[in-house]
């Protein structure tokens, strides 16, 4: 046996055309497709929240140590990539965004102010949060610390602070 033949061995056997089909000789009216219903637009596009909180924890990470000019210290990574997580959590997509303030040990406060309202969140770091909630219109405060479940934070922000 050849080497040629061998290699021919591997080539695959095609089954010739018998003869070319004909299905019918009528002719018939065009077919309309209707397009299907489509939903209204959904909220593929990024949150409101989004770019000007980005932004500002990129302005906080590149904050260095002292940068109050009293001591104090480096906005902490970890701490910012929790803040993010967790308002990706929390927030809707039409919620207004934060202002993010550096505390001095490192950590960041996130508020949210109305006339009638007012939300505070300090991440001290990963898994450690300290809430305020103040109403304004009710005369009433809560405290309270939380690790992972913000499911109580969320509430709060989608009644006062979503559009």
């Amino acid at each position: 046996m050849s080497v040629a033949l061998a290699e021919d061995a591997w080539l695959p056997v095609w089954p010739r055309l018998q003869r070319t089909a004909v299905f019918a000789d009528a002719a018939s009216e065009p077919v309309t497709i209707v397009r299907p219903t489509v939903s209204p637009p959904s909220t593929a596009s990024a949150p409101i929240w989004l770019d000007p909180t980005l932004r500002r924890i990129r302005e906080l990470f590149h904050l260095g140590r002292d940068w109050d000019r009293r001591g104090s210290a480096a906005v902490r990574g970890d701490a910012l990539a929790f803040a993010y997580a967790m308002l990706s959590e929390a927030m809707a997509p039409t919620t207004a965004p934060p202002s993010i303030v550096p505390l001095g040990h490192g950590g960041v406060q996130l508020l949210w102010s109305s006339p009638s309202v007012e939300i505070e969140v300090e991440v001290v770091q990963p898994n450690e949060i300290i809430i305020y909630h103040f109403d304004r219109a009710a005369g009433t405060e809560r405290e309270w610390q939380a690790t992972t479940e913000f499911s109580d934070l969320a509430d709060l922000l989608r009644s006062a602070f979503t559009r």
